[in-house]
Formats: C-alpha cells, sequence, structure tokens
C-alpha cells in the first residue's frame, strides 16, 4: 500500500507471504514474456524465505528480480518516494 500511496501503480500486494495458485495464474495471465517483476517483501526471515521460494514460480511467465534492501531497512513503508524510484531502476 506504501507503493501506491508514493505514486506506484504497478504494484501486487500478497499480503503475507504465500503466492496461491490462484494468485499465480493471476499475475501470469496479466504479464507477457517480456514482462519484468520486481519482489519486494520484507527484508526478514520469513520474507526473504519467501522470497526464494515464489522467484521462481514467478519466473516461468516473465523476468523477476528479487529487490534488494538497503542497509537498516526492512519493509516498503520505510522508503522515501525517491529512494523507491532509484531503487526500482
Amino acid at each position: 500500500m506504501h507503493l501506491w500511496q508514493l505514486g506506484i501503480r504497478r504494484v501486487v500486494a500478497l499480503m503475507g507471504w504465500s503466492l496461491s495458485e490462484r494468485q499465480e495464474a493471476m499475475i501470469g495471465k496479466l504479464v507477457t514474456p517480456d514482462s519484468r517483476i520486481v519482489l519486494m517483501l520484507d527484508n526478514d526471515e520469513p520474507g526473504v524465505a519467501a522470497q526464494q521460494k515464489i522467484a521462481p514460480r514467478l519466473a516461468e511467465h516473465c523476468f523477476v528480480r528479487s529487490f534488494r534492501w538497503p542497509e537498516g531497512v526492512r519493509e516498503p513503508d520505510e522508503l522515501t518516494v525517491e529512494q523507491v524510484a532509484a531503487l526500482l531502476r
């Protein structure tokens, strides 16, 4: 939600650390092989573990990049709009 509030509109929130088969299918219908997905789960143990499970599944549909958090940042709401823009380039 924080990314949406910062003006980044092409986002999907998983609302947790899992990606259901239905969510994967819906995302798969919205992307093309040329699309890019940036996974930005929380920078804690459950978020990192989920990212490692989700990335290969989504990579079957398009290019997937796992977001690298700046030192000391754990969640998107800790980032400014400028930091988000720079990190998503």
